[in-house]
């Protein structure tokens, strides 16, 4: 029923139920509204770089199920054990800033019709297989595993949007006037992938710095000197209000 699009309240009143219990056992559940796009789109570009930078892919083995059966008049869910373990995959973005969690809901619900559940204050939870699916075509999602496909990186309008929500996420922007520091820097310890990341940002003539790895593994990219902030504040650009301020604080200090 609420896969069909009814109201918690309408399966309440249909079924004799608790709307507290229709509520706690359809949480997990959203209107079948959900839609797949075809080819990757902006948005889906977006949701993968949020993804890449702050995500990763929570599985969960499940031993009961629940189903509502009819008791009587009314109708029940009855939790029963299932004959085979039922694995359930969902992503999930962190981010403590209200304007990437705002553009990462945007982009979800352009692209799928569906909106991530707020489970944590700062925790974005993507639940529906079909979903979880679509994303993890374009690439696994793990600070070891993500990378970014051909069909983003050869795309400038792609690679413009996934490069954003990666650099909004995963960058720190360094403005230290008195010691004349001030760079664009990404830390990663998937060095391949981050290399790639390099190239993408010089087909926008943004030219930077790539060393590592260093004692902890960690890689590193650098964007220095003006004209090549400039060009990133003008082809790239951030969300995260912290990072515009510094940034242009960088270019024009």
């Amino acid at each position: 029923m609420k896969i069909s699009g009814m109201t918690n309240r309408d399966i309440a009143n249909k079924t004799g139920i608790g709307l507290r219990s229709v509520q706690k056992y359809t949480a997990h559940l959203r209107p079948s509204k959900i839609k797949i796009p075809n080819k990757i789109t902006k948005e889906k570009a977006i949701i993968h770089g949020f993804l890449s930078a702050e995500g990763y892919t929570h599985t969960t083995k499940e031993l009961t199920g629940v189903t509502l059966k009819k008791m009587g008049k009314k109708y029940e869910y009855v939790r029963t054990h299932l004959k085979k373990p039922r694995i359930k995959v969902s992503l999930v973005f962190t981010n403590y800033q209200k304007e990437l969690n705002e553009n990462f809901v945007k982009s979800m619900e352009t692209a799928y019709g569906y909106t991530p559940s707020k489970e944590k204050k700062f925790a974005m939870v993507i639940h529906p297989k079909k979903i979880v699916e679509d994303i993890l075509k374009i690439s696994p999602i793990g600070s070891r595993k993500w990378y970014v496909p051909r069909s983003i990186a050869k795309n400038k309008l792609l690679s413009k949007c996934w490069l954003r929500a990666f650099f909004d996420g995963e960058a720190t922007v360094y403005y230290d006037k008195k010691h004349r520091k001030k760079e664009i820097r990404l830390d990663s310890v998937n060095g391949d992938s981050l290399k790639n990341v390099s190239k993408m940002l010089e087909n926008f003539s943004i030219k930077n710095s790539f060393r590592g790895p260093y004692s902890d593994e960690r890689f590193r990219l650098t964007i220095s000197r003006k004209e090549n902030l400039t060009k990133y504040k003008r082809f790239i650009g951030f969300w995260h209000p912290k990072k515009i301020a510094l940034l242009e604080k960088s270019i024009q200090g």
